[in-house]
């Protein structure tokens, strides 16, 4: 089972999904930003370079590559945000055989944990892009939620194992 993440730039997608899968057996994380650039041989700002529709397709391949890497095992894809820009975006998550999550926090929050850190824009451009219309639709079209405003490191690592196990059983039951 591939179980895609989704959710804001700085968010902690990476973050907890490397946290749920040192704690859960039989799963793998990968971080699809990071996949697709290592398979492409190319930087991930040049790849988007080439336009988000191109980058979603590597995405697309890349999910595919990992849906058929082995039984019983369990991968949590961060889907970053050069893939949901594009406009399939929407359509392909529909389209995943698996579950999807959305990792949320307050735009604020979000923001002084990744974007501001990482000194890639300001406050207005932050929210422009992660908490546009459109990207508020493809967090809120997710099958499963994981709200983790407010939270400490530990607390919202431990909701999104929590949240994982959740989903987990409910495709065993």
């Amino acid at each position: 089972m591939t179980i895609l993440v989704i959710g804001p730039s700085g968010v902690g997608k990476s973050d907890y999904g490397e946290h749920a899968a040192q704690q859960i057996a039989a799963c793998q994380f990968f971080d699809l930003d990071d996949v697709v650039s290592t398979t492409a041989g190319i930087p991930r700002p040049k790849l988007l370079g080439r336009g988000a529709d191109a980058f979603l397709m590597r995405c697309q391949n890349e999910v595919g590559d990992i849906l058929r890497s082995g039984p019983g095992l369990t991968a949590l894809v961060a889907v970053g945000a050069g893939a949901l820009l594009s406009c399939g975006a929407g359509a392909w998550l529909s389209a995943h055989p698996g579950p999807t999550i959305a990792v949320v926090a307050s735009e604020e929050e979000v923001y002084k944990r990744g974007w501001e850190v990482n000194r890639t824009g300001p406050f207005p451009l932050f929210k422009a892009i992660e908490y546009s219309a459109a990207r508020q639709a493809l967090y809120q079209s997710a099958k499963y939620q994981c709200n983790v405003t407010g939270l400490s490191l530990d607390k919202a690592r431990a909701k999104f194992v929590s949240k994982i196990n959740e989903i987990l059983r409910g495709r065993l039951a």
